[in-house]
This record gives structure tokens, sequence and C-alpha cells, in this order.
């Protein structure tokens, strides 16, 4: 899959700095920006989840900057996406909604299942 968008990018734009170094950085910070979305129950929550994502972030920038492999990054991001269109789905109040988070949800799940080789044995759990 991400072979797929590098090279498209390289085709259609002449390189593949969207995926490699947009993208890359979109999805090294959107699992952590969607999880406090996950607590806005109480402002409490709101604030442990912030300082625990705070920290993730900056022990993830310090692993990755020693070896920025894309794949590591796609991953978690997928999964948290999934579970975010997953529990919207749930939530959502009309059919066309569900439908589109339910859509969204397996797009997102069988990306992830496409980026590592292992998600075959995580996706029916």
């Amino acid at each position: 899959m991400i072979v797929f968008f590098e090279l498209a990018t390289y085709k259609l734009f002449g390189s593949t700095y969207l995926v490699t170094v947009l993208l890359y950085k979109f999805a090294f910070i959107a699992p952590y920006a969607i999880v406090l979305s996950f607590a806005k129950t109480s402002m409490h929550r709101v604030w442990v989840v912030f300082f625990i994502s705070c920290l993730f972030l900056f022990c993830a920038i310090t692993i990755h900057r020693g070896n920025p492999q894309g794949y590591d990054v796609f991953l978690p991001c997928l999964l948290v996406l999934f579970l975010y269109c997953a529990r919207s789905g749930v939530a959502a109040a009309s059919k066309a909604s569900k439908l589109k988070y339910a859509v969204l949800a397996g797009v997102c799940l069988s990306l992830a299942e496409l980026t590592r080789p292992f998600m075959i044995y995580l996706v029916p759990l």
C-alpha cells in the first residue's frame, strides 16, 4: 500500500515527498490527536491522555530518529483510524452515517492489514 502511494506520487509529481515526508508526519501525529477524542468524556481524562500522548510522542520521535520506517508509522495510524470510525459508526444516528463509517472502518482495517504481514493474524481479533 505504501509503495503504491509512493509510486503514484512519483508518477504524478516527480517526487515521493508527499508520502515520505508529509503523509509520514501526518501519520506520526494523527493517532495521538485521535486518541484525545476518545477521552473527551471528562476534562480530567483529556488532560491525562494529553500528557501521556505527549510523553509517547516524545519517545516515538526519539526512537524513529534512528530508524525512520514508514510502515511503523502508518500501521498505528490506520488502526486508530479504524477504532475511531468503528466507534463513530456505532454512535451515528442515521443509517447513511453508519454505512459511511462502516466502509471507512473497513478501508482502514484492510489498509492496516496490507501494511504489515503479521496483521493477517490480528484482523480476526
